[in-house]
């Protein structure tokens, strides 16, 4: 197997493994019963949320460099 299709063939196993990762991370998240408790609670849900945003957004410049490494064809 030549190099292109090595490098292509990884490009899509990690593009697969990201958007899994962040299916789960949404579903996760999307458990958290974020409108109960007290304050340190709902503090610490914030956070979770903000945590959340995050990784969202790493994941998806992660996706669209591959993309973009993809379209390079």
């Amino acid at each position: 197997m030549d190099l292109y299709k090595t490098c292509r063939q990884k490009l899509l196993k990690m593009k697969a493994d990201l958007l899994n990762r962040a299916r789960q991370s949404t579903f996760d998240f999307n458990q958290i019963d974020k409108a109960r408790g007290d304050e340190i609670d709902q503090s610490a849900a914030h956070q979770e949320e903000h945590t959340f945003l995050v990784n969202q957004n790493r994941i998806k410049s992660q996706l669209v460099e591959i993309d973009f490494r993809l379209s390079q064809d």
